[in-house]
């Protein structure tokens, strides 16, 4: 009897710590407006979807474009770890991105390295969706041998997460 219930009590510490470890999504999309400065401030679309390795890691592809018929479009290829703090209704995420910034203007195009270094604030609600309050992102660039540093980009959406 006694073997039988302490098996119990095993079973259930380790399905019970398995069952609590599984109780954040297993990832995430986020869809929304963007705003970067560049020195002029242009308006577009964000988006990125996430992998969660664990209730705090996951991996993140972040993407987004911004366009101005004078001024030209950019666009961001970001990838790279993401640091989660959940809380009971919202959680608040940092991550290092780096990839790939897109210019163009003219008929004109340029590529260069990105980095994306922010973080931001997401609110889940009770219907399964959530809301990107803000996510603010400083994105240095390397382009054509010269560094840019001034340039930060501001996005807020709709989350929907992925599985729990």
């Amino acid at each position: 009897m006694r073997k039988v219930v302490l098996g119990l009590l095993v079973a259930i510490v380790c399905f019970g710590a398995s069952a609590e470890a599984q109780e954040y999504p297993a990832g995430e999309i986020f869809g929304g407006f963007s705003v970067y400065d560049g020195g002029s401030t242009v308006y577009g679309w964000q988006a990125s979807g996430a992998a969660n390795m664990t209730e705090n890691l996951g991996f993140v592809a972040d993407f987004g474009g911004q366009y101005d018929g004078v001024l030209g479009n950019a666009h961001q290829f970001l990838f790279g770890p993401r640091v989660r703090s959940p809380h009971s209704r919202w959680v608040g995420f940092g991550h290092a991105l780096f990839g790939g910034q897109r210019l163009s203007a003219s008929g004109f195009s340029t590529n260069g390295f990105a980095m994306g270094f922010g973080g931001g604030v997401d609110v889940n609600t009770d219907s399964g969706l959530g809301f990107r309050v803000v996510q603010f992102d400083w994105i240095p660039t390397r382009i054509a041998g010269t560094w840019f540093s001034d340039q930060y980009r501001l996005g807020f959406g709709v989350t929907v997460p992925l599985g729990d």
